[in-house]
């Protein structure tokens, strides 16, 4: 049995487990995707209550160092993906740029009724709208689900099935004589529904980020209205605020 706790410390045992833990994944002794040992194996190893080593698991948990399946055990979790709010951002460039494989399968690609909620924050008056549905990966994992709703003047990028399943739609936007002047987002934590769960190949209920972003071009025209699923596990925010 393993004692390399201070039960005489004031830092909490499920505290010094956690960081115990945290640096074998961080030091790549647990690799990503592995699977770490069960809570009865801990208990036994460091000779503490199934209560405290369940509870120092959900601090890993919740940094989204670890995570859970169902009837499977608990397993290391890839890296997350950095995005930087303090710019504005394409994820397929930014990703490219770090020598990430980015890939996206295309679900859907089509004129639709335009509801109610995207002709507000697009500003149009039509009843249809052009929608781009996309599964986006990063290294082969499935990390952002994304809606894109765009006038039907941008209907011409169906025709664009290769670059948009490869790189960024903002290239196809220029290419266009769309020039971006800026964006706004919302974000919103969630949990996936059952399709959306599917999609990613994770469990009903799986925490994600719900991102809403409007672009607006060089005349501050509205004319992307995007609804971004992304698995909250695999991406962090941050932003840099300036006194």
């Amino acid at each position: 049995m393993k004692k390399l706790l201070d039960e005489s410390s004031p830092v909490p045992l499920y505290h010094q487990l956690s960081q115990i833990l945290r640096e074998k994944i961080e030091s790549g002794e647990w690799k990503e995707g592995d699977k770490i040992p069960t809570e009865l194996d801990l208990c036994r190893e460091y000779g503490l209550s199934r209560g405290t080593v369940a509870q120092a698991l959900r601090e890993l948990e919740l940094e989204g160092l670890i995570y859970r399946k169902q009837g499977r055990g608990t397993f290391v979790a890839e890296k997350k993906i950095s995005q930087d709010l303090s710019h504005f951002y394409s994820f397929a460039k930014d990703l490219q740029e770090r020598g990430v494989v980015l890939s996206s399968k295309m679900l859907r690609m089509e004129v639709m009724q335009a509801p109610s909620s995207v002709k507000g924050k697009l500003s149009i008056s039509e009843d249809r709208v052009f929608l781009i549905e996309r599964l986006r990966f990063a290294d082969d994992l499935p990390v952002i689900l994304e809606r894109i709703y765009l006038p039907l003047s941008f209907e011409e990028i169906s025709h664009e099935v290769t670059a948009l399943e490869r790189g960024a739609i903002y290239d196809l936007f220029s290419k266009m004589g769309v020039k971006v002047s800026r964006a706004r987002e919302e974000f919103e934590v969630v949990r996936m529904n059952q399709q959306e769960a599917a999609l990613f190949g994770v469990e009903e209920g799986f925490p994600a980020l719900l991102v809403r972003r409007i672009t607006f071009d060089e005349n501050e025209i509205p004319f992307e209205y995007r609804k971004s699923i992304i698995r909250a596990d695999q991406c962090r925010y941050s932003v840099e605020l300036k006194a």
